[in-house]
């Protein structure tokens, strides 16, 4: 009984030797070869070109099945909004109204040959920052 319990007691600390060393590691595919990982893409590739991207935006948030993307600016509500209006005038967007400016929020809604796009914004003062969220509606 004692020679199994020493010989189990062996065999164990082998197997726990073994895992803890690891052994050789195999080098697999790359990060974009075949059967490897895919890189994550960049979130700002992923939102459309007819939708401005503000200098410094940062916490990007895409949702393509509804046609929904946000991202976060360093600067205030007002700030954002002037930044904002001449770029989706660039863009080919037209204004439908001006933009509504309340507090701490805004909203504005612009048009185009193929899309109507609702804005709203919604600054952070203890951030400094201004989420901005546009949703696209395909006409």
């Amino acid at each position: 009984m004692r020679k199994r319990t020493l010989m189990l007691g062996l065999l164990l600390l082998v197997a726990l030797v073994l895992t803890a060393c690891g052994g050789a590691k195999e080098e697999g595919p790359g990060v974009g070869e075949p059967g490897g990982p895919t890189a994550t893409p960049d979130p700002a590739t992923l939102i459309p070109d007819i939708i401005p991207i503000l200098d410094g935006a940062y916490d990007f948030e895409i949702t393509e099945a509804t046609n929904t993307y946000a991202y976060r600016v360093p600067m205030m509500i007002q700030d954002a909004v002037d930044t904002l209006m001449p770029q989706l005038e660039e863009k080919g967007w037209t204004l439908m109204g001006t933009p509504t400016v309340m507090g701490h929020l805004a909203t504005v809604n612009a048009d185009s040959d193929e899309y109507r796009m609702s804005i709203s914004m919604q600054d952070n003062e203890h951030s400094q920052s201004t989420r901005i969220q546009f949703l696209l509606m395909k006409k």
